[in-house]
């Protein structure tokens, strides 16, 4: 859908991809679990930080999705403005079975510590 959008929008699709590092798990779109070194993708936080507005959707809602957003925050952690325009589409994500109740408490503190936005799509105005 995102190819398509651009085809439509004429808009250009920033793809990036994670979990270079074979020795370490990258659940997160920011940085692996573990590093010997800083394997932090400063750019792409740079290219994040200049938008108004950052709309987050995706599977792995439990795990990639969640700790992409968690790291996400933390970067941006000292701009309240900013933090609260992160808003992630509740229903444009699902979770890894068997990991529903963990996953809504720590969706629901992620929220509560750092102001994002958790809404349905059709919820969304922009």
């Amino acid at each position: 859908m995102i190819h398509f959008h651009s085809i439509a929008r004429q808009t250009n699709v920033k793809k990036v991809v994670k979990g270079q590092d074979s020795l370490s798990e990258m659940y997160g779109i920011i940085k692996p679990e573990y590093s010997q070194n800083d394997q932090t993708n400063h750019e792409l936080l740079n290219y994040l930080g200049q938008f108004d507005k950052l709309i987050i959707a995706g599977e792995a809602e439990s795990h990639c999705v969640y700790e992409s957003v968690r790291q996400i925050a933390e970067h941006f952690s000292n701009d309240l403005k900013w933090k609260k325009n992160i808003f992630v589409l509740t229903d444009g994500m699902s979770c890894i079975p068997g990991f529903e109740e963990e996953n809504k408490k720590a969706w629901k503190a992620l929220s509560d510590k750092f102001n994002i936005q958790l809404v349905e799509s059709t919820q969304l105005k922009l």
